[in-house]
This record gives structure tokens, sequence and C-alpha cells, in this order.
């Protein structure tokens, strides 16, 4: 297990030999992957999308176009529907390419406390955007969940993952949805002018690191959104002539491509995956996801733990019988003992012994290299299929909280950059943390398409 050195160093041999021994019996990974391979395997599955329909990795179309020219001083409306909020703002350029953002507000996504049927959804949206018509009659939509794009921009819903209770609105066109709640409510009439554009966040999150290039002029050979929070996705630019599933489609130009990388079905799967899975509301469905974003991550551990208490002598009675009571076992409490495991807290708590301790420390921190390590060649994966131009770096503009919050998993994951992308592919990588990008990337979105 390729731990940090220092905390490597600070589990004794009789702990590190138990907890390695138990993980392998249900089939975790401890030697690593073998990154050429889980690489070539997430590359061949992106192709295969290009070609295919219905595939198990999505790989759908954005049919947003990639401009050079980004209009300034001229005003959209944004929405951003995620995991957990829902934020909507007006948003204009100015002059130099910096972004305006106005008339911001934040209100918990509908769908989170039980489930919300279609026309309620979308009179809630209505409510929010009506005021704002005075501004603009241009929306940008960042729908941050796994959706079918069609030719003209609007989109349909697949069935939700993130626990979301939403399926009221599954394959109903996301724009001309709320066009219908506008007019419903007396916000919009029949015939007045309305453009909706609806990307995810994989794409705004391109589109804004798009933005934040042309306003810091650097210079990258190719560019990859990556989502890592909640949930996780990635967005690349591709020639439209390679996305032969689009018969009747332009072959000339480029698209940013929505891989809908969290549904890659990824197959070298331990035990404790394949029981957090089968408990959660789409079962077989976001594989990728469910290993290591950070909608699961306390989930996956909770797997760990319980299987561990249960089956074997790693942890004392104490820390078992205190696991019972505990409902508390989330990725925030995990990255809480991850950065201080001495300080008292949730998981700390939980420890009656120092074997405790050591035990759950090198727990956690298997679930973050693994995760960086699938992370890795997720981004390996996607850069192999481009083989951009070595002379620049690749910018990668990350967004979610995964990263830039959880300094110990950023720690595992710059290594794997660094060691394999870098030194084994030979491709640099430019970090962009995104800021606001999914407001950002949906005001280019709607300006420039």
């Amino acid at each position: 297990m390729t731990l940090l050195s220092d905390i490597r160093m600070s589990i004794p041999p009789e702990v590190y030999n138990s907890v390695n021994s138990f993980l392998e019996t249900h089939r975790w990974p401890c030697a690593g992957y073998d990154l050429d391979k889980e690489t070539q395997l997430f590359r061949e599955n992106l192709r295969y999308g290009l070609a295919h329909r219905n595939t198990n990795m999505h790989m759908f179309p954005s049919f947003i176009e990639v401009k050079s020219e980004i209009p300034v001083n001229e005003t959209a409306i944004v929405i951003d529907a995620g995991g957990t909020n829902l934020r909507i703002a007006t948003v204009y350029f100015d002059s130099d390419f910096k972004p305006i953002i106005a008339d911001f507000e934040q209100h918990l996504m509908p769908g989170l406390d039980g489930p919300v049927d279609d026309e309620t959804f979308y009179d809630i949206l209505a409510g929010y955007v009506a005021p704002l018509l005075k501004k603009s009659r241009k929306v940008g939509f960042c729908f941050s969940f796994a959706t079918h794009m069609m030719p003209n921009k609007d989109g349909l819903p697949k069935p939700f993952s993130k626990e979301l209770q939403l399926n009221s609105i599954v394959n109903l066109p996301i724009g001309q949805s709320l066009r219908e709640a506008l007019i419903r409510s007396g916000a919009l009439n029949p015939d007045d002018q309305f453009r909706i554009v609806i990307l995810n966040d994989s794409v705004a999150a391109l589109l804004g690191g798009l933005q934040q290039i042309k306003q810091e002029n650097l210079v990258v050979s190719d560019c990859i959104g990556y989502i890592l929070g909640t949930g996780t996705n990635t967005a690349y630019i591709e020639e439209n002539a390679n996305i032969s599933k689009l018969i009747d489609y332009k072959k000339t130009g480029k698209m940013v491509m929505n891989t809908e990388s969290g549904t890659y079905p990824m197959q070298n799967r331990s035990q404790f995956d394949l029981d957090l899975d089968a408990k959660t509301q789409l079962p077989n469905d976001h594989l990728f996801e469910k290993m290591f974003s950070g909608r699961y991550k306390g989930d996956l551990l909770n797997e760990i733990l319980s299987r561990a208490t249960s089956e074997t002598k790693l942890f004392s009675e104490a820390f078992a019988t205190a696991l019972e009571d505990c409902r508390e076992v989330t990725t925030i409490a995990m990255s809480e003992f991850i950065e201080a495991p001495e300080t008292a807290g949730i998981l700390a708590d939980l420890c009656a012994v120092p074997s405790d301790r050591q035990a759950l420390l090198m727990i956690v921190h298997a679930i973050e290299d693994r995760a960086a390590q699938l992370a890795c060649c997720n981004i390996a994966g996607v850069l192999t299929h481009l083989q951009p131009a070595q002379d620049h770096p690749v910018a990668l503009v990350i967004d979610g909280s995964t990263y830039f919050k959880s300094p110990t998993f950023k720690k595992y994951l710059d290594k794997y950059f660094l060691s394999y992308i870098k030194r084994v592919l030979g491709y640099e990588l430019t970090i962009i943390p995104s800021v606001n990008s999914n407001l950002i990337g949906a005001t280019v979105a709607i300006l420039t398409n």
C-alpha cells in the first residue's frame, strides 16, 4: 500500500499487516492499481462511447461549441443546480473578460428532503428566474446531473444519482419545462423571446476554465474540466468528426464532450464497493462515482468498519460497540479525522486504545490513496485519448471540495499526477482552481451558443 511515508512510519507492523490482510481478503488493491491497465480500460470505454449509444459510460455530446470570442457587457441569467444547492444570478463579462456576478441567491435543491413532482420543481425555478427577466432573456442552466443533451441545447435528465428524489423530471426537456413554467406563472408570454442552454457541471467547469485562460493570457495545449466533489465527472473538447454516433450532425468543428465519467463501469471493485452499491437508490449505476466521490466516501468507510468489527479483531470491543451507536460516519467526519487524528471528533472519539486509532488511520488513508489512483486514471484516460502536444501544459480545471478541501487526498493525487501523468505519460498539468465555474461556464455557454 503506497501510504504517505509519514503515515506508514507511524503505524506499527502488526497493525499494518493485519489491516492489509483484512483489506486484501475483500479484494482491496493494497498493492495499488496497474495504472497503465486501468487508464487503458477507461480510454477504451471513452472511445466506445463516442461510437455507440446507450453505453455504460454515457459519453453525452453537449452540442456546446467552443468559440474564441466571448461577448462582453452582455448580461445572462444563470442557474446552477447541484447535489445540495440551487444557485441563481446574473452575470456579464467586462472589457477585461472579468465576470461580474450580481443578483446572487442560493437555495436548497428541491428533492433533498423528499420527492418533488415535475410541475412543482419547475414552478420553484420559475419563481427564482422571473424577477431577473427584466435584465436578460438568455438563460444558461448548469444542471449537474446525467443529462442526455439534444442538438437544440435542451436536455433530458437521466435517473438521478446522489440520492436526490427528482425522478419525476426524468426524460422531460429541462429548458422547455422551465419556459412552460414561466408562461404558467405569467412571467413570460408564449411569443416572448427566450433562449436557454443546458449544460453539465463538467462542461461548465471547462468553459469557465477557458474564460480564466483568456483572462490570464495562459498558454495551454488543451483543457479538461474535472468535477470532484459530491459527485465526479469529466469534460473535454472533441472533434465532431470523432463522434461517430452522431450520424446526422455536422462533422466539422469541435464541441465539449460530457463523459459522465462517474458512470464508468469500473470492474476492479472490492467487496466493500459491492456492499455499498447494493444499498444505494440505483444499484449498478454510477459505479465509478460510488468508489471515491465525496457523496460516498463516508458510506464506504462505514462498510469497511462494519465488516472489520464483525469479522476481525482489528478494533477493540469498545470501538465496535461505539460504532454500532454512531450514525455520523460521514465523509466530513472522515476528512476531519484524517487531518487531525489526535483531535477529539466523531471518529477519533470511537477509538478506545492506540491500535484503534492506528487501524482507523490506515483505513482512511487507504481510501484516499485508492481514490487518488482512480482520479489519476480518469484524467490519464482522457489525456491518452486526446494526445495533446507536449510543448505546453494541459489545463485541468478542477471544481469540487474533494480536491481543494481535503489536503491529504490532494497530496495523494498530486503524487500520482507527478509520478504517472508527468513522468510516465509525459504530460504537464496546470491545475486551475474553479472559481464560480458553474455560473461563469453557463454564462459562456449561453452567450456563445
